[in-house]
């Protein structure tokens, strides 16, 4: 019994230090913490089963969110006047990322 409380216990204070990473504005940096919360919530889903559901969930959200900020982090999406093909290609790609994330 003591070891399940000490897993739970780790368990919470893992997903709150993961949490407590995404409340940063956002920057090229910010996006790559937000990146590695999304793995870290990844396999937390694979070590707790319990959790499994919220935080796949949770991860998939960041995911979007994720992708959210490098499309507005884009310069084709800050200067349209300064577009190329290239940089309107990866703005595409970004979005066709969020659609098929945002439908599974």
């Amino acid at each position: 019994m003591e070891g399940q409380i000490e897993f739970e216990t780790n368990t919470n204070y893992f997903l709150q230090n993961v949490m407590s990473r995404l409340n940063q504005p956002i920057s090229t940096n910010q996006i790559k913490v937000w990146d590695a919360a999304c793995h870290d919530l990844i396999r937390l889903a694979q070590i707790d089963s319990s959790l499994a559901h919220g935080v796949e969930l949770l991860a998939t959200q960041l995911e979007c969110h994720i992708l959210i900020a490098k499309v507005m982090n884009s310069p084709a999406w800050i200067d349209s006047s300064s577009l190329n093909v290239q940089d309107g290609d990866v703005v595409k790609n970004l979005i066709d990322q969020l659609q098929r994330r945002s439908l599974r």
